[in-house]
This record gives structure tokens, C-alpha cells and sequence, in this order.
């Protein structure tokens, strides 16, 4: 029997969004848009957004994206995030607290 999968689908910013609170997230594809004139960085944090505070915690991982363009990943086998959760944020930096937006659609399982 194929595996449940789950999709988080929303715009996010310098504001922490908790894409999960509770455990590791194995991510199977990821699509990402900066809507934004200037390089845009999607912070990912393994950790309940509880754990979390942009521009001061250290993410776990940071995909830069091109000026007013986008990304998209793919893994078949999935991608095993470790830690106890999942947190995002846009940033104009790679580990800074200004608001950069940008469109994420996570497929999990």
C-alpha cells in the first residue's frame, strides 16, 4: 500500500510558519516561487516553531532562490528532515529576519 502523503501549500515570510510541531518530515518534493525582485532564502528549521526565532536560531538548511524566480526539488525516496519538527521562513538573507515572500509547496509523507 502506497504511502499517505500530506501537502502544506501557502505563502510564507519572515513570520515562523510550523509546517509540523511533533516529528521528523520526510519530504518527498518541494516547489518554491520568490516573489520578490531581489534573491529570497527559504530558512528551514527541524524544530516546532515553539524552538524557533528568525534571525536569532541558526536554520537547519537554506535554499536561496533568484530573483522573482523559482525551484523545484524532487525526491523520489524522500528526503528524512531530522529533528522533532518542522519550521519555515522567507528571508532577504540566508539567516536574517526580513520579510522576503515566498510561495512553498511541501509534499510529505
Amino acid at each position: 500500500m502506497a504511502e499517505a502523503r500530506q501537502k502544506y501549500s501557502a505563502s510564507v515570510n519572515a513570520t515562523k510558519a510550523e509546517v509540523n510541531a511533533n516529528n521528523a518530515v520526510r519530504v518527498f518534493g518541494i516547489v518554491l516561487l520568490n516573489n520578490v525582485a531581489g534573491i529570497g532564502y527559504l530558512q528551514m528549521f527541524f524544530a516546532p516553531a515553539s524552538g524557533v526565532t528568525v534571525g536569532t536560531t541558526t536554520p537547519d538548511m537554506v535554499i536561496p532562490l533568484p530573483s522573482s524566480g523559482g525551484l523545484t526539488l524532487s525526491f523520489p525516496d524522500g528526503w528524512l528532515l531530522g529533528g522533532s519538527g518542522l519550521t519555515i521562513a522567507g528571508t532577504t538573507t540566508r539567516t536574517g529576519s526580513t520579510n522576503n515572500a515566498i510561495d512553498v509547496v511541501l509534499v510529505m509523507g
